[in-house]
């Protein structure tokens, strides 16, 4: 059985674990692996020629995107490392992955403010936590991090995922490209303001893929995404 093979019988076996109410207020909606695959070989079409790339996945569970990385690229030519904060995919990763990435057992935004070096890739599917399931002290110390990082002030209604691609501007190599699949709402509705002034004004958005809300990219999450 493949590496893939077994990360999917895995991710199955944890998912089965808990609710579908307990995913819901942890954000946690695996990454459809042929999306996972597409997605990353579009991402490292974008990148320039170089000798090695320093990959990371935020909030990685399994692996997915660690995954589709392999097979896309020697392991001579790529550094990964993911960083997830649940122990039961933590272990799952860390066995799945031994040798080629380092899995890092933590909250991804206190990770990016404690860790060094900057990577040229980042692949995720930031967990979909809404902001009721966030306290009022955390949203204060995201909102903080994400000034820190790209000088913007986000909305106290605005979920986990926006956070997530504000402050990751901490450890990103210039030049780098990061890829992101997340709910398409942050288009329209107001939280998502300083998301739509950050795409728009301090970095290069090449491309915003939208899927069409008859066409869910997760069975358990109702929600229509974009991969950005």
């Amino acid at each position: 059985m493949s590496r893939e093979a077994r990360r999917l019988d895995i991710q199955v076996q944890l998912d089965s674990e808990r609710t579908s109410g307990q995913r819901n207020k942890d954000g946690q909606f695996a990454t459809p692996p042929t999306l996972a695959r597409v997605v990353a070989d579009y991402a490292l079409s974008l990148l320039p020629d170089m000798d090695k790339v320093r990959v990371l996945e935020p909030s990685c569970g399994s692996g997915a995107f660690t995954s589709a990385i392999m097979d896309s690229l020697p392991a001579d030519r790529r550094e990964t490392v993911g960083v997830e904060m649940d122990p039961r995919f933590v272990q799952a990763a860390r066995e799945l992955w031994t040798g080629d990435a380092d899995i890092v057992e933590d909250d991804y935004l206190a990770w990016l403010q404690a860790s060094e070096g900057d990577f040229d890739l980042l692949v995720a599917n930031p967990p979909y936590v809404r902001h009721h399931h966030m306290t009022a002290e955390q949203k204060d110390d995201r909102n903080a991090l994400a000034a820190r990082a790209s000088d913007t002030k986000v909305s106290k209604l605005a979920g986990l995922y926006v956070y997530f691609m504000l402050a990751s501007q901490l450890r990103l190599a210039e030049g780098a490209v990061a890829t992101w699949l997340v709910p398409s709402e942050f288009m329209t509705v107001n939280y998502g303001d300083a998301l739509r002034t950050f795409l728009a004004e301090t970095v290069t958005t090449v491309r915003i893929h939208t899927f069409d809300a008859e066409d869910g990219q997760f069975d358990d999450a109702l929600v229509t995404s974009c991969v950005v």
